[in-house]
């Protein structure tokens, strides 16, 4: 009787021989290479790793940023741009262009801000301030296109071929439903907005951090995280905590769970809890930073996200106990302004609030305020909106040019404030002031895009992911509208965070839609 040997399947082999010679080469590198090999292997393993890795980017890429002449280079847009050539390359392979996929109901406004922006920046005097102008935009764009592409479904083999091994069953892990890749990413990445609002809460109890930073009678200093500056913090936390606690409150009010859903929760209760988790540390980490800016822009966004949410369950979004849920909620709270709420509480909170009318308001005149230590940062802000409004009115269509804020400000300065803050610190009077009223129009053409996407993912969602990450997205715009009329909150690759929760929002809404997946395309 003759004995008869199977030998392995060819790309069986070819794939051990693949890790056996990857694992050769990490053992080869030296310590200091290890972390970026070791997250090339990870992401040949699961593609879709890399947006994780590009929101770990926003908060901590400045442990690992570059100083490229007057730009500062973080690791988010080299690995934006590793996926855009990854995409790219798999499509040329194929024999087809990748194209907009999902990301077109936002990628067609934003294509046109941008087209805008270089218009305005054509005759400016610094082409490389354009281009660094540019390439905040772009990059927004970029982590939506790339985080849109979740939405694909991976080609399951056909049963019983000979790649299948004739099982007659698709591979296992080949047709993986892409809602559960969607919520993977999305848990992971407000895993990284709550270790950063840990940072941030532990830095401000510690009181790290320069003494201008002090807040509370000193106790505490006002915290910051790896962004360097409370605002821009705080703006980050208004980024996380509203997508946070989004699934939770989602769950509660049943949006997207209404008659017909095919798309149940993917998971169960373990995202609605986990971002419960992540979402009170990011209130806590805006508490502590201290930003009236911040403060005011999450009061804006529990007031649009509680309307959204009254609105889905007015609609038949929702299941009609979100309903009751939503107006014990205002029973609740308008008992507790009833019973003397706001006047309990802590002191050093209203007068931090109440600061901002410290010298008359804000409809006064900079050049002969009076300027304390209460009023310091208010006047400076009215300065540098004065300085805007000036640079506008001298080129009131395309403005000074993108990126030349700080450029031009010597020339419109105000009297005792010589020292430019880079912009501002008004984002809608800084694109006045950089790109005229048409740069001005193109980025609230992209606003308004992006709310109208969250508001129909409220109002009539595919799924309960769709409709959780619509309601936050709700919250994280109000937010960020509000706050952006006191600072600048595109910077520090916040832009890149807003793209990365955009294109997760178009992700679950495109599940199951048949498109070819990102394992696929990357």
């Amino acid at each position: 009787m003759t004995a008869s040997i199977q030998l392995p399947h060819p790309r069986v082999l070819a794939g051990v021989l693949l890790w056996l010679a990857l694992a050769a080469l990490l053992a080869a590198l030296p310590l200091a290479a290890l972390a970026p090999a070791a997250a090339m292997a990870a992401l040949l393993l699961w593609p879709p790793l890399l947006l994780v890795l590009v929101a770990g980017a926003v908060p901590f890429g400045g442990l690992a940023a570059l100083q490229l002449g007057g730009a500062r280079l973080t690791p988010a847009l080299p690995l934006l741009a590793l996926g855009a050539a990854l995409a790219l390359g798999r499509a040329f392979l194929a024999g087809r262009l990748p194209g907009w996929g999902p990301a077109r109901p936002l990628l067609l406004p934003l294509a046109c801000f941008l087209g805008l922006l270089a218009l305005a920046g054509w005759r400016a005097p610094e082409a490389e301030l354009v281009l660094q102008e540019l390439g905040r935009w772009a990059s927004l764009g970029l982590a939506l296109w790339l985080a849109a592409r979740l939405a694909v479904r991976p080609a399951a083999r056909p049963a019983g071929t000979e790649e299948d091994g004739g099982r007659g069953s698709a591979a296992p892990g080949r047709t993986a439903e892409p809602a559960w890749v969607v919520a993977k990413v999305l848990a992971l990445v407000l895993g990284i907005g709550a270790l950063e609002a840990a940072w941030g809460i532990r830095g401000a109890l510690l009181r790290e951090g320069p003494e201008a930073y002090a807040a509370l009678g000193g106790r505490i200093l006002r915290a910051h995280g790896h962004f360097g500056q409370p605002n821009p913090f705080g703006g980050y936390m208004n980024q996380i905590w509203p997508l946070a606690l989004a699934p939770l409150a989602a769950r509660l009010l049943g949006l997207g769970s209404a008659a017909g859903d095919r798309r149940p929760w993917p998971g169960g209760m373990a995202l609605p809890l986990w971002g419960a988790v992540c979402g009170a540390l990011a209130l806590a980490g805006l508490f502590l930073s201290w930003s009236r800016g911040a403060w005011l822009g999450a009061a804006a966004a529990g007031v649009a996200m509680a309307g959204a949410a009254l609105a889905a369950a007015l609609s038949g979004g929702a299941r009609r106990r979100g309903l009751a849920v939503l107006w014990l909620g205002l029973i609740l709270g308008l008992t507790g302004l009833w019973a003397g709420g706001l006047e309990r509480l802590p002191p050093s909170v209203v007068d931090r609030l109440a600061s901002s009318a410290e010298g008359g308001g804000w409809l006064i005149d900079v050049r002969d305020a009076e300027v304390t230590d209460a009023s310091f940062a208010k006047i400076e802000r009215l300065a540098h909106w004065q300085a805007a409004l000036d640079m506008w009115a001298e080129r009131p269509w395309l403005g000074q040019g993108p990126g030349h804020f700080a450029a031009a400000y010597e020339r419109f300065r105000v009297p005792r404030w010589k020292d430019p803050l880079g912009h501002a610190h008004n984002l809608y009077l800084n694109l006045l002031a950089e790109a005229g009223l048409l740069g001005l129009a193109g980025y609230l053409l992209c606003y308004g895009a992006a709310w109208a996407l969250a508001w129909r993912a409220c109002l009539r969602p595919k799924g309960a992911l769709e409709g959780a990450l619509g309601l936050g997205l709700v919250g994280v715009l109000a937010a960020l509208g509000v706050h952006s009329l006191l600072d600048h909150l595109y910077v520090h690759d916040l832009a890149v965070q807003l793209g990365l929760s955009l294109g997760l929002l178009l992700a679950a809404r495109h599940c199951g839609d048949g498109l070819p997946a990102m394992e696929t395309l990357l």
